[in-house]
């Protein structure tokens, strides 16, 4: 489009690229337990499915309270003048949910031996990604390309290993896991928007969990599960390889 564009869009993506420090920073650290029980279907089913949970709630509450807070949190960090980059995050910051879906679908894969697989769903994504930019962006300009890349993120983060069935339970579990944090992610902000943003942004997160409860998505015992999950990845990371 044009250059003051682009500097809008990268503002916006430098504040949403900020947040996959967290998958990446869990996965890592559990890739030598899964690694370790592979071979132990019920274990390893365990821990693939508190990785989906915990990550996707972490991923849509992040949603939840950037797209609220979208104009203050561009007002902080940037200025005033860099107000066109408010629509363009509140848009961007749900590709966070392709992003750590993918996370944990790459390290799985990776342990389980399936890698030749990663490369087939990110060039899918990278096609799927310029396509759409092409198509949307001489119409809606930055807001096109942040479309784009939520798009192209959900396809590689999810969708595109469905189709291969290889991988296809691995990627449902992870959809299936994901609907309850998806609506109650909108159902929080639609509830919220009418409030004054400084408003909204305090009790996002207090509505978010609440809702999580009242649907059963997260319990109360969850709290010691990702404390005992902690322990297990200390305790379990300290094995030294037999070879």
């Amino acid at each position: 489009v044009d250059a003051r564009q682009l500097g809008y869009y990268v503002a916006a993506v430098n504040i949403v690229e900020l947040f996959s420090i967290f998958p990446v920073a869990l996965m890592f650290t559990m890739l030598p337990i899964l690694a370790k029980i592979v071979l132990e279907k019920e274990r390893l089913d365990h821990y693939i499915s508190l990785s989906f949970r915990y990550l996707t709630i972490l991923a849509f509450g992040i949603c939840t309270v950037v797209t609220l807070g979208s104009s203050t949190i561009i007002a902080l960090l940037y200025g005033r003048q860099y107000s066109p980059s408010v629509p363009v995050i509140s848009i961007l910051i749900w590709s966070s949910f392709g992003v750590f879906l993918v996370v944990v679908i790459n390290v799985v894969l990776l342990v389980k031996g399936l890698q030749k697989f990663i490369p087939l769903s990110a060039s899918l994504g990278a096609v799927i990604n310029v396509v759409l930019n092409l198509l949307l962006i001489p119409k809606w300009g930055i807001r096109g390309a942040a479309w784009a890349t939520v798009i192209s993120y959900s396809v590689v983060g999810a969708f595109a290993f469905l189709f291969i069935p290889a991988t296809r339970s691995l990627a449902f579990k992870g959809i299936k896991i994901s609907v309850f944090p998806f609506f109650t992610a909108l159902f929080c902000i639609i509830i919220l928007s009418p409030f004054p943003r400084p408003v909204s942004i305090a009790l996002a997160p207090a509505l978010y969990m609440v809702a999580l409860f009242i649907l059963k998505a997260w319990k109360g015992n969850d709290y010691r599960l990702i404390f005992d999950t902690i322990r297990s990845i200390r305790t379990e990371n300290n094995f030294k390889p037999t070879y």
